[in-house]
């Protein structure tokens, strides 16, 4: 996206100023636009998109920062109708992925390709896992039930919300809120089996200890009803047309424009001011940043409850993720079918494998441990753009392909670098040494599920 660090007096009042250029951001601005709200969209980076955004090296190598895929972008899917709502009907078009395994699942003993259609996803599971068919059809009983009641439609915090849900899902409700492993405990599966049906929590950045059942069966069903697509074009065009959304209805989107207070005064928000000082005023503010940024830092813990406060910096977040691009000169399509791979070295069980060398298990071990171990069982998740989009000529030179392998890794300082607070780590030994290890396991990961691939790295 190109740099809208403005040149021109932005006006001082808007009906809304949305904080934050991300996708959730930019498709808010759109709407309030498109609805006759006079709207500014404020963001600190010098490009818009957030994770949408692809970078180029050597002017020949584009990659997907990160949309790797998304859920339900059929004729009549969410994102669809989302889309054509803002006017941007056959402007974005999705390539659908393999229909037949859009994800595939890979362990030591198993290769399980995770298809459309629940009942299709069922008899995959039973062919990898014949001696637990009674497990695997509680789990994807009530799994499927929770995720084809979500009406995405109406918030479910409202009561007719929540009610409308529970008559949808039946028994199955009472799973909604309780964490995945639990249901994994109940359906008594094996550590493989357990693996194969929770491996999407790195999408979420959430252990199934952790996760509620409902949030892995809404990520399930809209892949597996909706199926999985890619937007031709790369992540790029969807900030890109959602900008023209917003500048075309007389709002205007700003770059390197950092948000330093929400104005409050009287408990009601007036405006916005910047870090330079420049101040904007406004009725309606729609933060899409950080949360903890915004509640303690841009509108000041004077103007929350104290209970409220205290909840906000109990907030974590979720673990990071280490992301190694790679320039093949080889056609992937040749390697592999229209599918991400989740690679797993290891029978052992994942959420412990990731606890143990996530943000709280890591400083347990010495980085030599931390190493050894991540070499022998951190799993990856591997795309390609390349193969989802072949005709994108942006992506690679002629004959050649992008492919993406990453993972989740711990988020401490500590755990990076042995250099003081405040320094700039990026030519740290320590820390490029350590670069360069997490690099050799991610090749690995992809090595592991395409022998031989590892010579084609450019």
């Amino acid at each position: 996206m190109m740099d809208r660090s403005i040149s021109q007096q932005t006006k001082q009042h808007w009906d809304a100023i949305v904080i934050g250029g991300g996708i959730g951001g930019l498709s808010t601005a759109a709407f309030l636009a498109t609805n006759g709200h006079k709207t500014l969209l404020l963001e600190q980076y010098n490009v818009v998109g957030g994770c949408s955004h692809v970078f180029r090296r050597k002017r020949q190598w584009e990659f997907d920062v990160g949309i790797h895929y998304i859920g339900d972008c059929g004729e009549k899917g969410q994102l669809t109708t989302m889309l054509n709502s803002l006017g941007l009907k056959d402007r974005i078009q999705f390539s659908l992925m393999d229909a037949s395994g859009y994800d595939t699942v890979i362990t030591p003993n198993h290769k399980v390709k995770i298809p459309y259609g629940w009942d299709n996803y069922l008899n995959n599971l039973i062919q990898a896992f014949p001696q637990e068919e009674k497990g695997l059809r509680q789990f994807i009983d009530i799994i499927s039930r929770i995720g084809m009641a979500i009406d995405r439609s109406r918030t479910p915090a409202s009561l007719w919300g929540t009610t409308k849900f529970a008559v949808n899902a039946g028994s199955a409700s009472v799973w909604a809120m309780m964490p995945v492993s639990k249901l994994l405990d109940y359906c008594r599966l094996s550590t493989e089996a357990r693996t194969v049906v929770s491996v999407q929590f790195g999408q979420y950045g959430c252990i199934p200890s952790r996760a509620p059942v409902v949030l892995h069966a809404g990520l399930l069903q809209n892949y597996i009803s909706g199926g999985a697509w890619y937007p031709l074009g790369g992540g790029q065009v969807l900030a890109g047309n959602l900008v023209e959304v917003i500048e075309a209805h007389g709002g205007m989107v700003r770059t390197q424009a950092k948000v330093d207070r929400i104005l409050v005064q009287n408990n009601k928000v007036h405006g916005v001011r910047l870090e330079g000082g420049e101040e904007f005023t406004t009725s309606t503010v729609v933060s899409a940043a950080d949360i903890k940024k915004t509640y303690l830092n841009m509108v000041g813990v004077e103007h929350l409850p104290s209970g409220f406060i205290r909840k906000v910096k109990n907030y974590k977040m979720s673990d990071p993720f280490v992301n190694v691009f790679l320039g093949l000169n080889t056609d992937l399509r040749e390697w592999m079918p229209n599918t991400n791979y989740f690679s797993v070295p290891t029978t052992e069980s994942l959420e412990k494998t990731v606890a143990i060398l996530g943000s709280e298990g890591h400083s347990e071990l010495t980085t030599d441990q931390w190493i050894k171990r991540a070499r022998e069982t951190l799993p990856a998740f591997i795309h390609s753009s390349t193969v989802k989009d072949p005709d994108n000529k942006r992506h690679a030179p002629a004959g050649c392909s992008t492919l993406e392998s990453m993972t989740m890794v711990p988020a401490s300082r500590e755990f990076w670098t042995k250099a003081a607070q405040g320094q700039n780590y990026s030519k740290d030994n320590y820390y490029l040494d350590l670069k360069e290890q997490l690099t050799e396991i991610m090749i690995q990961r992809v090595e592991e599920v395409m022998p031989g691939i590892k010579q084609h790295i450019v």
